[in-house]
């Protein structure tokens, strides 16, 4: 196996932060308040392109599912551009991911960071992921509406990554794969966690719109007698 020199410390520290800044970009948050919805205060509590597409709709989800893409992948190209290379760049892709999970603009609130891995990933391994970001979007798209959808596509996403990266034409460094395993193994972790923390989050508010709902109900019959 090929020794990879270390980077120079001062652009390994340089793209870690500049890493975490990107990731801690509150995309969801702002597409929440441009809509009069504190994200943090609805749904799972998670900044992310599910809640807001459950809470606000569609099209803002799509703004903040392809920002928080964007976030992932302009992280890596930075990193790159500073000369990180190999097993290297697993040290912006978590400090990127870092701070999507504890934003410093939302005092240190966020989402799961399952999407800002997608396009860490993307760059990583452009060749072994496209196919498998189709597959997690599918899966997102298909049962948006069960329990962590986001985070069920990005275990389908990353299930067709492992057997895609097998193949020769896809060229991935076994390191890489080891690099993308830990990145979406943390990530997996994190939304464990954060769910076990918060196991009412969801339903609270789902009966908060459905208690609301029952007595929007009521008046509109009352105002018809």
């Amino acid at each position: 196996m090929p020794v990879i020199q270390a980077p120079p410390l001062l652009h390994l520290g340089i793209a870690a932060l500049s890493g975490y800044f990107l990731g801690a970009l509150p995309l969801a948050y702002v597409v929440g308040k441009l809509n009069g919805v504190n994200i943090f205060k609805i749904g799972s509590g998670q900044a992310g392109a599910t809640n807001i597409f459950r809470h606000i709709g569609p099209r803002a989800a799509a703004v903040v599912f392809f920002g928080d893409i964007g976030k992932g992948a302009l992280a890596m190209l930075f990193a790159m551009w500073l000369g990180i290379s190999g097993a290297w760049l697993l040290v912006p892709a978590l400090a990127t991911t870092m701070g999507h999970w504890n934003s410093f603009f939302t005092w240190f609130k966020g989402g799961d960071g399952v999407v800002t891995g997608v396009g860490i990933a993307m760059v990583l391994a452009p060749f072994a992921v496209a196919i498998p970001f189709a597959v997690a979007a599918f899966v997102l798209w298909r049962w948006h509406s069960a329990a962590h959808p986001t985070l069920w596509g990005g275990l389908a996403g990353y299930a067709a990554f492992l057997a895609i990266s097998q193949a020769d034409w896809a060229n991935v460094d076994k390191g890489m794969v080891l690099g993308i395993t830990v990145l979406c193994a943390a990530i997996l972790l994190h939304s464990l966690v954060y769910h076990r923390r918060h196991p009412v989050a969801a339903s609270a508010a789902d009966r908060g719109r459905e208690q609301s709902g029952d007595e929007e109900s009521e008046y509109l019959e009352r105002q018809q007698r």
